[in-house]
């Protein structure tokens, strides 16, 4: 029997999202004053929600705990440097090192993310001490 995905309408908005971002940005080089504000902003703001909600749940605990504070922190407050520049006129452009910065800390999320899942065959060595339980359709 085949399984209905409930995510596929997620799964298609991102991946449009995803491309509408990829060729404004990228490919047309189109940039707002706006979108150069909200851009690092929507980065902050999916790192950190996503740490919450790793610890939240377990994935994330102990020793392991203590990078993600500092990813927090430092969110934080470069964000806040971000609102006093701007307020002082001052404009403090994206550099290429934090793009890879992101690019990193993206990826390493997405691995935390995974977890426990079979990738390619065989599960990451990731322990995980709560467990979402599962809900009938």
């Amino acid at each position: 029997m085949i399984k209905s995905n409930k995510n596929f309408g997620l799964k298609v908005a991102s991946v449009c999202i995803g491309l509408t971002v990829f060729f404004g940005a990228q490919v047309w080089a189109q940039t707002t004053k706006l979108g150069q504000f909200l851009d690092p902003l929507a980065d902050k703001l999916l790192v950190a929600s996503t740490l919450l909600m790793l610890a939240g749940f377990g994935r994330i605990s102990h020793f392991t705990l203590m990078p993600a504070v500092i990813i927090l922190c430092r969110e934080i407050m470069v964000s806040g440097l971000r609102e006093c520049l701007s307020e002082l006129k001052v404009n403090m452009p994206v550099t290429t090192f934090a793009k890879w910065k992101t690019a990193v800390q993206m990826i390493a999320i997405s691995l935390l993310l995974l977890g426990d899942t079979p990738t390619f065959g065989t599960p990451l060595p990731v322990s995980s001490s709560a467990t979402i339980p599962e809900t009938e359709p």
